[in-house]
C-alpha cells in the first residue's frame, strides 16, 4: 500500500514538472515574441522620429527604402509591413541585433505636397527642426505598431512631379519617381526650390480606401486630421 502511494506521489510529481516545464517554454517564447516586437517597434519609432515622419509627423517617406543590418546585410523594403517582416526575420536570427541604418539618400513628401529628397542625417535632423509636431517627444516607442501602418496615407500612382522651372514629369511609379528625383538632384545641387506634386492627386488611406486631393490645402487638413487621432 505504502509503495503504491509513493508511486501514485513520484508520478504525479513528474507530471507537474512536466507541465510546469512546458508552462514555462510557453512563457519563454510568449517574451521572446514580445522582445522581437518591441525591437520592431523601436526600430520604426525611432527612423520615424528622426525626420519627423510617418503618421504623427509632418512628412510621409517615399518606399521603397534601403537598410543595412549590424552585420553588413543590405535589404530594400517596399513598405512598412515589409519593413517590418524584415525587421522580425534579422531580429529572430540575430537576438543580439542592434538596429540598421538608413541608406540615404531617401525621398519624402511634405504635407503640402512638396518633394524632398534627403541626403544625410544632417538634413534629416534638418527636416525634423521643420515640423513642429510634437508627438515623438511626448511618447515612447512601445506599443508603436497598435497605432496603425506606420503612415496617414500614401501615393497613388501615377503621380506627376513639377519641377522647379515649370517642368512636368509623370512618374508611373515609385521606381521613376525616385529616378527622376535623382537625376534632378543631380543637375541641381544648390537650387533651395524643391519639385512638387501636381495636383489633384490620388492617395491611400490607411484603411485602403483612395482619396482624390485637389490641392495642398486639403493635402495639409487630410495630414492633421489623420495625425491628431492619437
Amino acid at each position: 500500500m505504502i509503495k503504491q502511494v509513493v508511486k501514485a506521489a513520484t508520478i504525479f510529481s513528474l507530471a507537474l514538472m512536466s507541465l510546469l516545464m512546458i508552462s514555462c517554454d510557453k512563457e519563454s517564447d510568449s517574451l521572446s515574441s514580445d522582445s522581437v516586437e518591441n525591437y520592431i517597434d523601436d526600430v520604426i519609432f525611432n527612423i520615424q522620429k528622426r525626420g519627423n515622419a510617418g503618421k504623427f509627423g509632418c512628412a510621409e517617406f517615399v518606399f521603397p527604402m534601403s537598410i543595412t543590418f549590424d552585420d553588413g546585410t543590405t535589404m530594400e523594403v517596399a513598405d512598412y509591413p515589409a519593413f517590418r517582416n524584415a525587421l522580425r526575420t534579422y531580429r529572430e536570427a540575430n537576438p543580439d541585433a542592434t538596429h540598421p541604418t538608413l541608406n540615404y539618400p531617401i525621398d519624402v513628401f511634405t504635407q503640402i505636397g512638396t518633394i524632398i529628397t534627403v541626403d544625410s542625417a544632417g538634413e534629416m535632423r534638418a527636416l525634423r527642426m521643420q515640423c513642429r509636431k510634437r508627438f515623438f517627444e511626448r511618447h515612447g516607442h512601445k506599443g508603436h505598431r497598435f497605432r496603425g501602418k506606420g503612415y496617414c496615407f500614401k501615393l497613388v500612382f501615377p503621380v506627376a512631379i513639377v519641377f522647379p522651372g515649370g517642368s512636368v514629369l509623370e512618374a508611373a511609379g515609385r521606381p521613376a519617381l525616385k529616378t527622376a528625383l535623382r537625376a534632378w538632384k543631380i543637375q541641381n545641387p544648390h537650387n533651395e526650390e524643391r519639385p512638387q506634386l501636381q495636383f489633384p492627386l490620388t492617395v491611400e488611406m490607411e484603411d485602403e480606401t483612395q482619396v482624390t486631393v485637389q490641392s495642398q490645402e486639403e493635402l495639409q487638413a487630410l495630414k492633421e486630421e489623420c495625425s491628431a487621432e492619437e
